[in-house]
């Protein structure tokens, strides 16, 4: 059973669109398109796991919890605004393929 009291915090998973000039017919760049905001559980990396972020270059290693929506399609295309940050997505799991939750591991831009 999911516990909603854990779900507390705002996030917006995010995805690159491309911005296509129709006057000049050249792409002018990047832009972002906020894809949907949900509520999230959100753990940062403990302390042992730190050490080992830090052996391999994820020092700011953030897991983002959020439950499992069929409409919603989250990969590492995306990325993830919070707390004024922007969190590139390393990987997406759903844990037991339950459909209940979405994990999410991200690491600060």
């Amino acid at each position: 059973m999911i516990d909603p009291g854990k779900f507390n915090k705002r996030i917006i998973i995010c995805s690159d669109g491309e911005s296509f000039s129709e006057e000049t017919g050249r792409d002018e760049g990047r832009e972002s398109a906020d894809i949907r905001t949900v509520w999230a559980a959100v753990s940062h990396v403990r302390t042992s796991e730190r050490f080992q972020a830090a052996a391999i270059g994820a020092e700011k290693t953030v897991t983002f919890t959020i439950r499992f929506q069929p409409d919603l399609t989250v990969t590492e295309d995306n990325f993830i605004k919070y707390g004024g940050r922007l969190y590139n997505i390393k990987s997406v799991s759903d844990p037991l393929e339950k459909h209940e939750t979405l994990v999410i591991t991200a690491e600060a831009v």
